[in-house]
């Protein structure tokens, strides 16, 4: 009945929960495809879903929060800085010809690593 006077399908409580969240918790298929149908949309998250990414991504997010909590940089990233000013606009062509670990090109490279010094 709501559906027929254009509710908003996506819309969200307090858990980020939307009404095809609930419709699946609930096991109700009818309802899920009449939301589908609708318009729902299917990879929206809720509470659920982020503390599932924060986890799985754990070390990541430890180090973002350490780096974002007004602590020291590490001498680590503070070499690095320093060498990718040196190197400027060249630092893409100049480390991979540096006589380095890779692991260590990756790093002066900014390659994602998981986590942030």
């Amino acid at each position: 009945m709501l559906l027929d006077y254009k509710a908003e399908v996506n819309a969200r409580d307090e858990d980020f929960k939307s009404p095809l969240h609930k419709a699946a918790w609930n096991c109700d298929h009818v309802l899920v495809h009449m939301l589908l149908e609708a318009g729902a949309e299917a990879n929206i998250m809720d509470v659920n879903d982020f503390w599932f990414i924060l986890q799985r991504h754990q070390d990541f997010y430890d180090s973002l929060f350490a780096v974002c909590s007004n602590s020291p940089r590490s001498l680590m990233h503070l070499c690095r800085c320093a060498i990718r000013a040196i190197l400027s606009e060249r630092c893409h062509r100049q480390v991979p010809l540096l006589s380095i670990p890779v692991s260590m090109k990756k790093y002066l490279l900014l390659e994602p690593e998981g986590i942030i010094y």
